[in-house]
């Protein structure tokens, strides 16, 4: 059982929604799979994401408070065969509010960088940002950040102030 299964998780939260620049009172369920569909289409870049990467992914989907049973649905996904349009419909993929568009662009950038982030990858990232709407100088900003946790994920013990500061960061980048 999810650490977060007795309470409304973290990810449908207001809270969550603030701290990510995603407006309104937080997610529904719709949104929240969609972008987590949309998660694994980005960073897979058509192809099988290893082992590894899934599992990092779990373990960051459970630290933000993702249901234990979405996340095993979202593993089970066939995103390899999947586009973005078709997860998104009927929507289109630029009417995703902003804050969301670029929290799906940040993490999938964070999914793929976990074994190296290949041309494929950062391909993918560009045409997802181009049909979220995201300008490609956001786009550097958001790689740019997501490699600098990369970095401070191996890192023993942190330090609390540059996390506070990376925090920041990261809120201001998906919220801008």
């Amino acid at each position: 059982m999810s650490r977060h299964s007795k309470s409304l998780p973290k990810l449908f939260s207001s809270e969550f929604a603030k701290l990510h620049g995603i407006p309104g009172q937080g997610l529904d369920e719709g949104q929240v799979r969609m972008g987590l569909k949309a998660i694994l289409v980005i960073a897979g870049a058509g192809k099988k994401l290893s082992a590894k990467t899934m599992a990092w992914l779990r373990d960051e989907l459970s630290d933000i408070g993702t249901p234990e049973a979405v996340i095993d649905a979202i593993a089970a996904f066939d995103y390899s065969n999947t586009t973005l349009e078709q997860i998104a419909a009927p929507k289109p993929l630029n009417s995703i509010p902003g804050g969301l568009a670029r929290n799906v662009l940040f993490r999938a950038i964070r999914t793929a960088q976990v074994d190296g982030y290949s041309d494929a990858e950062r391909a993918s990232v560009a045409a997802a940002a181009q049909k979220f709407g995201i300008p490609a100088k956001a786009v550097k900003e958001l790689e740019e950040h997501a490699a600098a946790w990369q970095d401070v994920d191996k890192q023993d013990s942190p330090d609390p102030a540059a996390l506070q500061t990376m925090r920041k960061k990261r809120q201001a980048l998906l919220s801008a």
